[in-house]
């Protein structure tokens, strides 16, 4: 079970960094546009690269993980994401947390744990 929430943990936080970098890449490009132009800036930031592997990352990931963990058991772990996803709109974009964010993170941290410990 340890080696299931480790490699969570790992396909999670790829996947937010890879969210985070997107982020960053769309907003260094401007608005968007039709044009080689926009495509070259794109194709040329490194947060957008950043982006793709990390994606890749946590593809690999999520594959070994399908392969060797029930899928019921290891897909509802993949819910970290929304709450490491809350505290990098904080740390990365200065987002404010609110009551309501924390209760949620709770709450999908609360479903992780009661998942994780029926098995």
């Amino acid at each position: 079970m340890l080696k299931l929430i480790l490699l969570s943990v790992f396909h999670c936080l790829t996947l937010c960094a890879g969210q985070v970098l997107l982020k960053i890449s769309l907003a260094k490009t401007g608005a968007f546009k039709f044009t080689w132009g926009y495509f070259k800036d794109f194709l040329t930031c490194w947060q957008w690269a950043a982006c793709g592997a990390s994606f890749l990352a946590a593809c690999i990931t999520w594959m070994y993980i399908l392969k060797r963990y029930e899928f019921s058991l290891a897909y509802p772990i993949t819910s970290m994401t929304f709450v490491f996803s809350i505290f990098a709109g904080y740390l990365v974009f200065g987002e404010v947390i609110s009551i309501n964010k924390w209760i949620g993170v709770g709450l999908i941290t609360l479903g992780i744990i009661v998942i994780a410990s029926g098995k």
